[in-house]
């Protein structure tokens, strides 16, 4: 194994640290370790990149050894050219920071892992000749899966200035789902794009947040972190007992009874744009429809 494979797979080994026994986002750790692998694989090979897409890749032609179910991890993080690598870390970061905002760290990794690896194997076991599988489209369409099943009513929004698109995650995955039909049938030129691993990533996507989606927008058990601005709720105590859980809140300088009463008050306060009861992701106040209440009204 070279000297360029050897450092994607401690990318990838950092990456994952990073997301699983850290706090940081793990949407912009995961665009960060992809985009770092792309750059040591082409400046360590000069940009002859197929040899570490050989050893790293996944192989169609090996779908039942072991070391090439490994290397459907590693075969998310190389990317053919530049390209490529932007349009997946572009769609990656709108997707999945909306995602992060709602769900915890390791629900996400869940979502993406076993998306991915669906995706991978459903792909090498249907592909009509041997080929090597890279890039991380199945991660993006795990998750735009996810999020169609997970919060289908919400609004797509893009980093200013565009803002609040007005469209929303089912018409867009509608729309999308389209696509790949026609070009997974021929219909449209393919170029070489494995969209049958597409359609497969997106389809677990579906099924995982279905399948788990009381789990992740049911009651939470999860205390607020550190930072979290309590007063966004202060417009919403209306009655006596919220006030009184935003009074004790507010005053206690333990971090972990803080955190309680944020939790517990949390659930008692309605959206205000579709009613539905809140809970605590991280630094964020969430409705089971995935609106956020970040500001003040």
């Amino acid at each position: 194994m070279d000297g360029a494979s050897i450092a994607v797979i401690a990318v990838v080994v950092i990456t994952f640290a990073i997301v699983l026994f850290t706090k940081y986002n793990s949407v912009i750790v995961l665009a960060l370790g992809i985009t770092v692998a792309y750059v040591l694989s082409f400046v360590l090979t000069d940009g002859e990149m197929f040899s570490v897409w050989a050893e790293l890749g996944y192989s169609t032609a090996n779908i039942g050894t072991v070391e090439n179910f490994l290397t459907i991890i590693t075969s998310s993080f190389l990317h053919k050219n530049i390209w490529h690598l932007l349009s997946n870390i572009v769609f990656l970061l709108i997707i999945g920071l909306s995602m992060r905002r709602r769900i915890s760290n390791l629900k996400f990794l869940l979502i993406v892992l076993v998306g991915d690896i669906s995706g991978t194997i459903v792909y090498g076991m249907t592909a009509d000749t041997p080929c090597i599988l890279i890039g991380a489209s199945t991660i993006v369409a795990t998750m735009m899966g996810a999020m169609f099943s997970l919060f289908p009513r919400l609004n797509l929004v893009l980093p200013r200035p565009v803002g609040d698109t007005g469209v929303e995650y089912w018409e867009i995955a509608l729309i999308w789902i389209c696509l790949q039909i026609l070009m997974n049938t021929g219909l449209i030129d393919d170029n070489g794009v494995a969209y049958s691993a597409h359609m497969a990533g997106f389809a677990a996507g579906v099924i995982i947040g279905l399948i788990c989606r009381s789990e992740f927008l049911g009651d939470s058990s999860e205390l607020p972190e550190y930072g979290t601005d309590l007063t966004i709720l202060e417009p919403y105590c209306v009655s006596e007992e919220h006030k009184r859980m935003y009074a004790k809140a507010m005053s206690t300088s333990d971090p972990f009874r803080r955190g309680l009463w944020i939790r517990n008050l949390a659930r008692c306060i309605q959206c205000p744009k579709c009613g539905k009861r809140l809970k605590v992701i991280g630094q964020n106040f969430v409705c089971g429809n995935g609106h956020l209440m970040n500001k003040r009204p």
